[in-house]
């Protein structure tokens, strides 16, 4: 009992100072919303049983807690611009020993998306991909293949205009996609894993989060594998640069995105799509990838509703 208000304690404090200590400890923070709710039972358990130690302990970091997960749980999106075509854009993590690709190629064709983000995209992936019958509707391709996890590629149905991207571990794109409300800059990420690779995970977020508020003239999509959740102090820093998730943003805060396909069910989100500067998302739509330990999801994104004359606009 103590050992869960001790490890609470533990993730409140890393919470509210930022702190982003080690690998357990970032593996641990990802429980976050977890263990607010194993504090709250605690709390239950401990008034029945008349310790009043344990009791008072728990439940002042179950309030902590709860106000930390607050914010998620509430928040309100900005909304799109009246009359907004919007653009819809697929995020799939491959997982680069997939052998079920052909079934992954017949699924895009079917949700008929009109960008497609892979990470974890291999030379293997893109041959099979490439002589598959999504290749027919997808003829503007960004493609940055590797071997293992480091690969990332966007195909596109909408003309493409490549952008030097930016220096991560895996490969990272960077590109502008003509899309009907007019252009948008689209980052596609894939961070490596906090727990065999710690800091260079840290490195990744903070190059990703200087790259995402590089240029706020430009709506902006950072979307792909973040391999962190929003309980990890450096994936929010990136949301404080002006960005919104659009998992939070359609109140879908606490949906999982892996492990996906095994007999545990996705328990955290590793995936995101962020909006910011004039860009939002309109909807969010999670689905099972044949063969990929992760989910994907398929977001609609659109240009903000401006500001009413004599208003602060709101960062998306």
């Amino acid at each position: 009992m103590w050992a869960v208000i001790a490890t609470g304690a533990v993730l409140v404090a890393s919470q509210l100072l930022g702190w982003r200590g080690n690998a357990l400890l970032a593996s641990i923070q990802a429980l976050t919303p977890y263990v607010v709710l194993l504090l709250a039972l605690i709390t239950a358990l401990t008034l029945f049983l008349r310790r009043h130690l344990a009791s008072v302990a728990s439940s002042l970091l179950g309030v902590v807690g709860l106000a930390l997960v607050a914010p998620v749980v509430f928040a309100d999106g900005p909304a799109a611009a009246p009359g907004a075509e919007g653009v819809e854009v697929v995020s799939v993590n491959l997982l680069y020993t997939n052998p079920d690709v052909d079934a992954v190629a017949d699924l895009l064709v079917d949700r008929d998306a009109d960008v497609v983000v892979f990470t974890e995209y291999t030379e293997e992936h893109h041959a099979r991909l490439v002589d598959s019958a999504l290749a027919l509707g997808y003829t503007h391709r960004l493609v940055r293949p590797g071997p293992g996890a480091l690969g990332v590629a966007v195909w596109s149905r909408l003309e493409l205009d490549a952008r030097a991207g930016p220096p991560t571990v895996n490969h990272s794109v960077d590109v502008l996609v003509d899309g009907p409300d007019g252009a948008f800059r689209l980052l596609g990420v894939h961070t490596p894993t906090p727990v065999y690779d710690f800091h260079p995970w840290l490195d990744d977020l903070s190059t990703i989060e200087e790259a995402a508020g590089a240029a706020p003239s430009l709506p902006t999509l950072v979307i792909g594998d973040f391999n962190a959740s929003y309980w990890h102090p450096a994936f929010r820093q990136i949301l404080d640069v002006g960005f919104t998730d659009a998992h939070i943003a359609a109140g879908e805060a606490f949906s999982g995105s892996w492990p996906a396909g095994g007999a545990v069910p996705a328990f955290v989100r590793l995936d995101h799509a962020l909006t910011g500067f004039g860009l939002v998302s309109t909807s969010v739509d999670d689905f099972p990838i044949p063969g990929s330990d992760h989910t994907g999801f398929e977001v609609t994104v659109a240009p903000a509703r401006a500001a009413a004359p004599g208003t602060l606009a709101r960062g998306g």
